[in-house]
């Protein structure tokens, strides 16, 4: 909730609009959300009959996704939802904690200049995990989770570092729900916060 539509066209890896925008949203989500789970193959014509499209423009989604590391477009093959390795989750999530840390450091260091407002969306963005959190919604704290990496670096000012976070995080997550078998321990509100 304390993402801002502006937000969202700033961390977009391409330009996509209309359908193409649509139809990326949907499959993120759907991935995002395991509906779509890792090494699942998507069938692009059942979809282009779905959202009324050509073929080229289903691919050129794809192909997006492909660079976004969340599908896998095997030559000649159609296109999977992408299975990250066990080592690529670990070497993601240390990518994560270490730009997190970084755009952390540089809140920190210039908090003076950061405009109450945009610590106002932390917090309201704490407040959402909360919610999440007593409902058990685990699916929903993941997606917090992601959200929370590019309102940092939002808040910080720089939207190539919000780009990148939102790329890396998503794979993350998608590494995530292929090899994790626990819940995290832990208030996910009380370390964004």
């Amino acid at each position: 909730p304390a993402l801002q539509s502006e937000d969202a066209a700033l961390m977009q890896s391409a330009s996509l609009s209309g359908i193409e925008a649509k139809i990326h949203v949907d499959l993120w989500n759907a991935i995002i959300d395991r509906k779509l789970k890792p090494g699942v193959k998507l069938e692009e014509l059942v979809m282009c009959d779905i959202y009324g499209i050509s073929r080229t423009v289903m691919r050129k989604v794809l192909m997006i996704m492909e660079q976004d590391g969340l599908v896998f477009l095997p030559p000649n093959k159609g296109a999977y939802v992408a299975s990250p390795s066990l080592q690529s989750a670990f070497e993601m999530l240390e990518m994560s904690e270490a730009l997190q840390t970084f755009v952390v450091e540089k809140i920190a260091t210039n908090h003076a200049s950061i405009a109450a407002s945009q610590f106002d969306r932390i917090a309201q963005h704490a407040k959402a995990e909360e919610k999440a959190e007593a409902a058990h919604d685990f699916r929903l704290l993941r997606r917090f989770d992601i959200e929370f990496g590019s309102l940092l670096c939002l808040v910080h000012g720089n939207g190539t570092l919000a780009r990148e976070w939102e790329r890396n995080a998503s794979c993350l997550a998608l590494a995530l729900s292929l090899h994790q078998s626990v819940q995290p321990a832990g208030r996910q509100s009380d370390y964004s916060r």
